[in-house]
């Protein structure tokens, strides 16, 4: 069976609340006449294609310049709140932040967002809305150096995000500093202002496809201290004391299976700036009797989880940190892949992914960690759904 239906169609952007029938404000088609089309091609194959530049003409034989080429904008969206950008969170609160969908070009163009740039005086966590798909991009908040990158290099997102005019996206943003915080949230992608009905009747289609699979940050849901016997809240960051074994559990929503691209890690340890932490091990299970994803020996803590497991924030000197990372600037673990890239793992929907965290750290570690990839709907075989 597929996800819940949509709030909106994306083809007009008006309530629709039976994507199993054309639409009954536009006659947009039925999903079901969308997936019929697709003809066993991938659902958002149009996604990130970029316009070629240059046509063939084979009656004159030559090629030409596109013109719908010129059409396809830059797009560089920022983050607002009350119209004002850059905005502050005061200390240790939250605020909501709204992204407009040309804001300054009225309701022309698409907007088909890409990557994640963000800077700020202080640390912060941030939980993305996207009101055309009628969810978060994230089970929770998430450390921004996990999801937003600077223009050195991005945050990609593991699939771009389509949003068609005036369905302004918002997100919530939480302070983490304990100091008023300035932030600067970007949003890069392109505008669509072509005329082109089968390029629009395509988009429009790959946007209603995107809610079967989006991107996805999946962050602590709990944790608990092993030495002590101690839950502890992930609010959104974990506290691992001196020489602590902590399992932190991360679980896949009930209704969509997650796939894993990779994992990022931008934690710190008290006895020291966040340059290196090798005194942090792990193991990875998929649920508590699931299978043991790190195969170290039996007596052994497992693997140093930013040597070999997660991708941390890297600390370059004279590299810009945009406020989000130590003094000595860095590249976030956002804009990079961690060696899980190379290979996607595919959890179902409701495990719980239980990593035991050992430290061997003479001081008190603050994890910071998500897991990153794509969230994907659609029937539960076990249910008999996909017959």
């Amino acid at each position: 069976m597929p996800p819940n239906a949509p709030a909106f169609c994306p083809f007009c952007g008006k309530p629709r609340s039976n994507d199993m029938r054309p639409c009954p404000s536009c006659a947009g088609p039925s999903l079901r006449t969308v997936l019929s089309e697709q003809g066993g091609r991938d659902a958002v194959s149009f996604f990130g294609d970029d316009v070629p530049t240059l046509l063939y003409d084979d009656v004159n034989n030559a090629y030409y310049v596109n013109p719908e080429k010129s059409k396809a904008k830059w797009a560089w969206q920022t983050g607002q709140v009350s119209n004002q950008f850059p905005f502050t969170i005061t200390a240790n609160q939250t605020r909501r932040f709204q992204v407009k969908m040309n804001p300054d070009v009225g309701l022309r163009g698409d907007i088909e967002t890409c990557s994640f740039m963000l800077t700020s005086t202080g640390r912060l966590a941030v939980q993305p809305f996207v009101p055309l798909l009628d969810k978060y991009l994230s089970n929770g908040l998430v450390p921004s150096s996990l999801m937003f990158g600077t223009a050195q290099l991005q945050g990609l997102l593991a699939q771009t995000i389509y949003s068609i005019p005036s369905f302004d996206w918002w997100a919530d943003a939480q302070d983490l500093s304990a100091a008023d915080n300035t932030v600067s949230p970007v949003f890069f992608g392109r505008r669509l202002m072509d005329n082109g009905q089968d390029r629009i009747q395509e988009a429009r289609r790959a946007a209603g496809m995107s809610r079967f699979v989006h991107p996805f940050w999946l962050v602590p849901t709990t944790a608990f201290n092993n030495t002590t016997n101690v839950g502890i809240n992930p609010n959104p960051t974990i506290s691992i004391p001196t020489l602590a074994n902590v399992t932190v559990t991360y679980t896949v929503p009930s209704d969509a299976d997650f796939e894993c691209w990779y994992i990022l890690d931008d934690s710190s340890t008290s006895n020291g700036a966040n340059t290196e932490i090798n005194d942090l091990f792990a193991r990875i299970k998929e649920g508590p009797s699931g299978a043991d994803l790190v195969l170290a020996p039996g007596g052994s803590n497992g693997l140093a989880w930013r040597s070999f497991i997660a991708s941390p924030t890297v600390p370059v000197t004279g590299f810009p940190s945009g406020g989000t990372n130590s003094a000595t600037g860095g590249i976030r673990a956002a804009s990079l892949p961690s060696p899980a890239g190379g290979f996607t793992h595919l959890f179902k929907r409701g495990t719980d992914i239980q990593v035991t965290f050992v430290s061997t750290d003479t001081g008190t570690i603050t994890l910071r960690s998500a897991f990153v990839g794509l969230l994907v709907y659609g029937g539960d075989p076990a249910k008999g759904e996909c017959q």
